[in-house]
């Protein structure tokens, strides 16, 4: 199941507000209501005639809070719960592994560190995937004039057509539009991993997703990819560790 969170706030028929994770929008024509007064456990729903309200249409029902009366505060956190969407398998001879993560091909090893990346958060933000006898890689990107460093670097390496060993992910800073100091953060990063790795800089891609125009971390990343490289292994709480940091 999939959680959607979110939070309404509501001061009557007048006009309300919404946040989807922590973002505030105003919302003009919004009404918030509680079968029962209270958003403790009931349903609160959004309802607008207008587009931006209809945007913030919403049930929850595993809200907390509470509220008292139809244009009083009233507030839930938490969010509906959804299916998620099914498997398309094409025809072939495909297997699907529930539950598995990018370890479930054999010859795969996967880690997630924190490096302190993010801005506040422990969860792990700098992920490493490995494939010692390397893999066919194929690459689609932007075609905007304006592309991240690790655009450009893995523009590099896949043009050379060679097996690629390892894709190092990063969380926190985007490494989009941090000009030649961004690019040379991209080359120390790879020189780092291929290092600690045993192989070859343009054996590896790079990937970042974050802030844009924020340079990297580099002393934490750098300090972490040793790490990040111990904690290498087949399982599944490393595939998971992986994932959270992407």
């Amino acid at each position: 199941m999939v959680k959607l969170g979110m939070q309404c706030v509501a001061g009557g028929r007048g006009g309300a507000s919404a946040k989807w994770y922590g973002r505030e929008r105003k919302l003009q024509g919004v009404s918030i209501t509680s079968d029962r007064g209270r958003c403790g456990g009931v349903t609160v729903s959004c309802r607008s005639s207008t587009p931006s309200g209809r945007r913030a249409m919403h049930e929850e029902r595993r809200g907390r809070g509470h509220s008292r009366r139809m244009g009083q505060r009233c507030w839930a956190v938490g969010g509906e719960e959804i299916d998620n969407a099914p498997d398309f398998v094409p025809d072939g001879r495909w297997k699907v592994f529930p539950g598995r993560g990018v370890t479930a091909p054999d010859g795969f090893q996967a880690s997630g560190v924190s490096a302190g990346l993010r801005a506040s958060s422990k969860r792990p933000d700098l992920a490493l995937v490995y494939c010692p006898e390397g893999a066919v890689a194929a690459g689609v990107f932007t075609k905007n004039l304006m592309c991240a460093a690790p655009v450009t670097y893995c523009k590099d390496v896949l043009e050379k057509g060679k097996p690629v060993k390892a894709v190092l992910i990063n969380a926190g800073q985007a490494n989009a539009a941090t000009g030649s100091l961004g690019w040379q953060d991209a080359l120390d990063s790879a020189e780092e991993l291929a290092k600690s790795l045993g192989i070859d800089a343009d054996d590896a891609l790079l990937q970042s997703t974050g802030v844009i125009g924020q340079r990297i971390k580099m002393k934490e990343m750098l300090s972490s990819i040793p790490t990040v490289v111990s904690d290498l292994s087949d399982s599944d709480a490393s595939a998971r560790n992986c994932a959270t940091a992407i």
